[in-house]
């Protein structure tokens, strides 16, 4: 209950990027460990599919959007974004850039890939960032992983499901013409 009240706390400041509460409750948290990007669970709230699989604060910063939570945590963690904390993946094996992708903010996207994470990366499915626009209608995002050389019609995830198949199955309309035009 402890956890999950802390991870609740958590959540909400990454939500509301309320990066002074953010970073008061991961200094808290570092006390006890000397992970400071911690993976994310909960289980007395409904949470988004994709959070399923203990993300770590970096990848729920980067799935919501919250730019003043992600600099917050880049600015404890020693080696900052290159660090082997900020790179860790989830039990899906999905990085921060398959959440930036997701979430769609350009600036965290843009940062991510400027510090080396690959932009076509694979979880432990075969999708890959843009198959994670695709599924959230991110057209930004999957516009933004073709103009670096992505293949956004790759088949690669174990289904056998494409970009495009993808954001079919999600209705993603916009994302559907980009790919087909």
């Amino acid at each position: 209950e402890m956890r999950n009240s802390f991870n609740q706390k958590i959540l909400d400041s990454i939500i509301d990027d309320n990066n002074d509460e953010f970073s008061k409750l991961i200094s808290q948290k570092n006390i006890y460990n000397s992970i400071i990007n911690q993976s994310f669970w909960m289980s007395n709230y409904k949470i988004p599919d994709i959070l399923h699989g203990s993300p770590t604060y970096a990848s729920l910063c980067a799935f919501f959007g919250s730019e003043k939570c992600f600099q917050a945590l880049l600015t404890v963690i020693p080696e900052g974004i290159e660090s082997n904390q900020l790179t860790k993946r989830d039990a899906y094996g999905r990085t921060p850039f398959h959440f930036a992708c997701a979430g769609g903010n350009m600036s965290i996207i843009r940062e991510l890939h400027t510090a080396g994470f690959r932009i076509d990366q694979h979880d432990f499915d075969g999708k890959s960032p843009c198959h994670f626009s695709a599924i959230t209608g991110k057209i930004d995002a999957l516009k933004y992983l073709w103009s670096k050389g992505v293949d956004i019609l790759s088949c690669t995830d174990r289904d056998f499901y494409t970009p495009l198949q993808m954001a079919c199955l999600y209705g993603n309309v916009e994302i559907v013409k980009f790919i087909c035009e």
